[in-house]
């Protein structure tokens, strides 16, 4: 893992990479699913630096490869809803109920860690 991701303080890491997969991920939940290479483009226009979070999104992957596709992480993260807030209840369910993974000794909601994976899927 890069060490960069260790220097970086945890909330703002979220945060950015929330507010920028928000600019890339949601539209598709929204059902106008542009192609992959549009999200990435206009995630990575948002974003000054992703290597951390992509490098995040691509351990938990390799973690938990039965996970890896698109439409289910945006079903299991979104549903129905097209709100960031069933990502902010999920996160904080995930950390009442102790579904947490840990990667590169950072503990993670399953529902950050699998945002971060939908978010790294889209620089592939």
């Amino acid at each position: 893992m890069n060490d960069d991701l260790l220097n970086l303080d945890r909330r703002r890491f979220l945060a950015a990479a929330i507010v920028c997969l928000s600019g890339s991920v949601l539209p598709e939940a929204q059902g106008s699913v542009p192609a992959a290479e549009g999200a990435a483009a206009s995630w990575q226009a948002l974003c000054a630096d992703s290597t951390a979070a992509v490098a995040v999104g691509r351990q938990y992957l390799r973690q938990h490869p039965q996970e890896a596709s698109v439409p289910w992480l945006t079903d299991i993260l979104f549903g129905t809803e097209q709100s960031m807030e069933k990502i902010h209840v999920g996160r904080q369910r995930d950390f009442r109920d102790g579904d947490v993974v840990v990667i590169d000794g950072w503990y993670f909601a399953r529902t950050e860690a699998r945002l971060l994976a939908l978010l790294s899927m889209h620089t592939a």
